[in-house]
């Protein structure tokens, strides 16, 4: 009878670990490298950026700007819709130079993506603080950036599976050594 609760116990430990686990992975923010990338007024655009496709949000934004009007792009711009960016100044108004990139089919797990429009240019319009009208003239399609997950951290759920194995290793032992016991 012993024997019964036990498993029914482990079994039961088990079925919670393994509902709850999954629900508690979740993935992480990708840093993106924009490579050097010339613009149609020949400015030359690279760096980083940190995207959380979770969110649809951008971060840690590192983009630096050479040749036509240099300058970093390390504040957040909002745009609406999937352009996301940086601007040189800390408030969004009318008139900040900004960079934004087309985040429509970024990947949560980093790789190589094809953004769809890479560009700079002043913001035309700016009502609530989201740059809603960037001139856009000054922008290339399918640049190929790269995204950098962060480094494998196991989930809740691989950590559920190696609690479960040191479990039936643990059960294995105590099995052995109880079966010794009675010789």
């Amino acid at each position: 009878m012993k024997k019964l609760a036990s498993a029914l116990v482990l079994g039961g430990m088990l079925a919670a670990g393994a509902l709850i686990a999954p629900g508690l992975a979740h993935a992480a923010p990708v840093t993106w490298t924009v490579p050097a990338t010339t613009l149609p007024d020949g400015a030359v655009v690279s760096g980083t950026f940190v995207y959380d496709t979770a969110t649809s949000t951008i971060s840690n934004v590192n983009i630096t700007q050479t040749a036509v009007r240099p300058g970093a792009y390390t504040f957040l711009a909002n745009f609406p819709g999937f352009y996301r960016g940086g601007q040189r100044a800390a408030s969004v108004i009318a008139g900040n130079e900004t960079w934004y990139v087309n985040t429509s089919g970024i990947l949560a797990a980093g790789g190589a993506y094809s953004a769809a429009r890479i560009g700079t240019g002043g913001c035309l319009s700016a009502p609530g603080g989201i740059c809603n009208n960037a001139d856009i003239t000054n922008s290339v399609t399918n640049v190929t950036i790269t995204g950098v997950g962060a480094s494998a951290v196991p989930t809740m759920s691989e950590w559920a599976m190696i609690l479960f194995g040191l479990m039936l290793a643990g059960g294995a032992a105590l099995y052995v050594q109880r079966r010794q016991m009675a010789v």
